[in-house]
This record gives structure tokens, sequence and C-alpha cells, in this order.
């Protein structure tokens, strides 16, 4: 689900950055692609039923 939500993000980015010539609505684009990226990197980096290190006890 988050690779096709982030796959969107880029590609909608990428669109808007070739496509368009306003310059507001290209740095919209970047932030889509920057966004869509962000959103990658954390789902590749869930493990499914682990905890972050920094909540871990130790005793």
């Amino acid at each position: 689900m988050y690779y096709v939500a982030s796959g969107g993000l880029i590609l909608v980015g990428l669109y808007i950055v070739l496509v368009k010539t306003n310059l507001i609505k290209i740095i919209i684009g970047i932030n889509f692609i920057e966004t869509g990226v962000n959103i990658l990197l954390i789902s590749i980096g869930y493990i499914k039923g682990k905890t972050a290190p920094i909540f871990s006890t130790t005793n």
C-alpha cells in the first residue's frame, strides 16, 4: 500500500516538474517527489512486530 502511494507521489511530482513552467508549481512538484521518497524509505525500513531500538529496555 505504501509503495503504491509513494510511487504515485513520485510520478505526479515528476510530471509536474517536467511539464509545468510556473516556478511555484515546479517547487510543489519537487515537494511531492520528496514526500514520496520519504514515505518509500520509511516503508522499506519497517519490520513487522518490532519496536524502535530507542524504546527497548535493557536490564
